[in-house]
């Protein structure tokens, strides 16, 4: 009789030991799934901020493509070609004279500037 006794203790022992295994396979399984989700919620966001800006890239490469394609067309226009090299260039026919004036809004900025330096001096005095 002692033996059964014995016997029931040692079964009640294996059946605890093995459903705390069990609960403890059970808990880290669901960590490490808790953990894999959290990874996989970040990959998203960061793949979603990446998309976000490459097509902001790609809109700005397009418009940047359009306007070059504009200039590319433009400068088979034998008119076009002369206004730009007048106007960057001074380029001039015989006999032409040319007179360059100042743009206002580069006076504009210059006077700006100055007054801005001329407080800045009178400041540091």
């Amino acid at each position: 009789m002692a033996n059964k006794r014995k016997k029931k203790k040692t079964n009640r022992l294996v059946k605890f030991l093995g459903r705390g295994f069990i609960a403890l396979l059970l808990l880290f399984g669901a960590g490490s799934l808790a953990v894999l989700a959290t990874n996989d919620v970040f990959t998203y966001f960061q793949l979603r901020d990446d998309i976000e800006k490459n097509q902001a890239i790609l809109e700005e490469t397009s418009q940047t493509q359009q306007e070059l394609e504009e200039t590319r067309k433009n400068l088979t226009n034998p008119d076009y070609l002369e206004f730009v090299a007048r106007g960057k260039y001074h380029v001039s026919r015989y006999g032409e004279q040319v007179f360059v004036f100042p743009n206002l809004n580069e006076e504009e900025n210059t006077s700006e500037s100055s007054a801005d330096d001329q407080t800045s001096a009178q400041n540091g005095q």
